[in-house]
């Protein structure tokens, strides 16, 4: 329950804790972060000023939506920044198959798990991971790469659910549980994540339709973030509808 104790500490401070500390947005929050975090292994291996820096983080993003006038799309934009962060590396290091993998995605359409061994060209050609890691370590090794890519995913794991389950409180979700478009969206993400690395370093592209010489096949996935914060009531249902007179052999997203 660290967090959940280090949230109430800090929210003690906030200039705004009389509107928050009984809302029950704010508490769907808290337990699904404290839930979250105390699932994952990264509560073991961060310091105690590093667990501070990125609950303080997490909990001023938070109430940002607790504290909007439209908490639905400010959800929603912390939301897609969250998956973005999380596709971004998760790709990353998928194990390749048949190792396991927890999260179901690797398999879908565009997501392969085959980037992992390419991760130091990888981290090499990308700006932004060269310029993230770049003070890791003088020479970083392929272990020391991904151990830096698991800590990102982590993170964003953690604070993803989080907005996740504030989203679901704010009746921004489809009942129809196999409908929801939470999951379409993460896979969406990191379909065309994994694309942009394949394309970097000249690996073949895996996406059904491909290849495309236009990259149009690549570039809708990029799309259903636009259906996201567009306010699109369903974001899976319009991001079909707007290619749904694509060729009728590639795969749907799933």
């Amino acid at each position: 329950m660290w967090f959940i104790d280090k949230i109430r500490e800090i929210v003690m401070f906030l200039a705004v804790r009389k509107t928050v500390q009984n809302n029950p947005l704010l508490k769907v929050a808290l337990v699904a972060s404290s839930d979250t975090f105390n699932q994952l292994p990264l509560k073991n291996h961060l310091s105690t000023d590093e667990k501070e820096v990125l609950s303080g983080e997490l909990l001023k993003n938070i109430t940002e939506i607790v504290s909007s006038d439209d908490q639905v799309m400010k959800c929603r934009e912390l939301l897609s920044r969250s998956v973005i962060g999380y596709a971004r590396y998760l790709v990353l290091i998928f194990p390749p198959s048949p190792e396991e993998d927890t999260t179901g995605f690797r398999g879908l359409d565009g997501v392969s798990g085959e980037l992992k061994s390419h991760l130091l060209e990888i981290c090499k050609t990308n700006k932004e991971l060269c310029e993230e890691f770049y003070g890791a370590a003088e020479n970083p090794t392929q272990d020391e790469l991904w151990n830096l890519a698991l800590f990102g995913c982590l993170k964003w794991h953690w604070w993803m659910h989080t907005f996740n389950a504030m989203r679901v409180y704010l009746n921004d979700f489809n009942p129809v549980e196999e409908r929801d478009w939470f999951r379409p969206f993460v896979h969406a993400l990191c379909a065309w994540q994994e694309h942009c690395y394949r394309e970097e370093i000249g690996m073949p592209p895996v996406l059904a339709g491909e290849p495309d010489a236009l990259g149009m096949n690549a570039l809708k996935y990029s799309t259903f973030m636009t259906m996201v914060i567009s306010g699109e009531r369903y974001p899976d249902l319009a991001w079909r509808k707007a290619y749904e007179n694509w060729d009728d052999d590639e795969k749907p997203l799933e």
